[in-house]
């Protein structure tokens, strides 16, 4: 019987519906309108004590940062800032802050909980494993080349997983469920920032002409 278990346990993993697409592991492709000045990207925490970090990172040699963010999250916000926000050629005028911090997390343990009280066999039937949310806020700053804060924008994004045999997504899928919270962030951020960018860009080269 335990072999069994086992057995329906890692055929989750693969036999399921649904993969990741590209979008769900790389980001989306939605530039602004106007994009902001050349930023040097960085990574906070927000539940740290300070929210600036001097922290820079480059995909895909920094993988370790203040707030454990994987690869594929690190590759969506490289391509966020370098395809979406900014011009990522030429002069740097500031910075542009990611941080994030896990809202809640929720398991849908009932469904776990009846699948091995029936030692999986629902599972065959349909019924699936596990569901999990996560509820994750995300909160980019921009602060000019003398490190002072000129913007703020934050948001909650939303991911939903259900793990079953023969639809949703397998065992190995599921473990995006924190880059796809950040991509949901990111879509609700970005139009806060596109109504925004002549401010932002008229701080940012005020600065960077003040310090020459």
């Amino acid at each position: 019987m335990k072999k069994t278990i086992i057995f329906l346990v890692l055929l989750s993993a693969f036999v399921s519906c649904r993969s990741l697409n590209y979008t769900e592991q790389q980001g989306k492709k939605i530039p602004l309108s106007n994009k902001l000045l050349t930023l040097e990207k960085q990574i906070g925490d927000i539940t740290g004590p300070n929210y600036t970090y001097n922290h820079s990172y480059s995909y895909p040699n920094s993988y370790m940062n203040s707030i454990g963010l994987n690869g594929d999250e690190l590759r969506i916000i490289n391509n966020e800032v370098d395809e979406n926000l900014t011009d990522p050629y030429g002069d740097k005028y500031g910075y542009i802050e990611f941080n994030r911090r896990t809202v809640n997390m929720r398991y849908g343990i009932g469904w776990t909980l009846l699948s091995s009280m029936t030692f999986f066999t629902v599972n065959l039937l349909g019924v699936p494993f596990m569901n999990l949310r996560l509820d994750s806020e995300v909160e980019i700053r921009i602060l000019d080349v003398n490190r002072k804060l000129i913007a703020k924008y934050s948001a909650v994004g939303q991911s939903k997983f259900i793990i079953a045999m023969y639809y949703g997504y397998g065992l190995m899928a599921a473990t995006k469920v924190y880059p796809q919270a950040l991509i949901d962030a990111l879509d609700k951020i970005r139009p806060q920032i596109n109504a925004d960018v002549d401010r932002v860009n008229k701080l940012l080269k005020a600065a960077k002409d003040a310090k020459k």
